[in-house]
């Protein structure tokens, strides 16, 4: 929430964070209200529906940025200390999503997104903490979102396993209907 309120400060005069300024492209998307509905997965009408299968994706931005009449999703995240792998391992199927969504909500994508991470660098005086930012610019595949949406429909028509007690996650559900 706090990144969110750093960024509107930006979006307000019309320009970017000067951590991330010449290091992505294009502008904080303006339309404050259609951002705020993104932002909020319960009120958004950001989605994406497969008719023939009978299922509907709802999810919420962060931010959005736009360059040549294209929208480029934006994703805060925040760690502890720098960047040790490629975060595409965890987050690409996100922003894939993202985008997905975007497209079939009439807004077209540049095919592209970009997770911005913040870690801390150095608490100086008085409690204030520096912070290293790291946009990074990622391709994204509005294709293989699909297939990942097309693949859950398929395993949750599959009749339910049997349980094991060799499982990690039979064991918490098994916790959870004793409580």
């Amino acid at each position: 929430m706090v990144i969110k309120k750093y960024f509107d400060i930006y979006r307000r005069k019309n320009d970017l964070p000067p951590e991330i300024k010449g290091k992505v492209i294009g502008q904080l998307f303006a339309d404050m209200a259609v951002l705020e509905k993104w932002r909020n997965w319960r009120n958004s009408d950001l989605c994406y529906e497969d008719k023939d299968l009978k299922a509907v994706l709802i999810g919420a931005l962060d931010d959005c940025l736009t360059n040549d009449g294209r929208y480029i999703p934006l994703d805060y995240k925040t760690r502890g200390s720098g960047l040790i792998e490629d975060p595409r391992k965890y987050y690409q199927n996100q922003l894939d999503c993202y985008c997905l969504m975007l497209e079939y909500s009439g807004f077209k994508t540049k095919g592209l997104a970009y997770l911005v991470y913040y870690w801390p660098e150095e608490v100086c005086q008085a409690g204030v903490v520096k912070f290293h930012v790291e946009p990074i610019k990622i391709e994204t595949d509005i294709e293989s979102a699909k297939k990942t949406i097309n693949d859950a429909v398929k395993m949750l028509s599959l009749p339910m396993p049997q349980s094991s007690s060799n499982c990690e996650y039979c064991g918490l559900v098994a916790s959870r209907k004793d409580e």
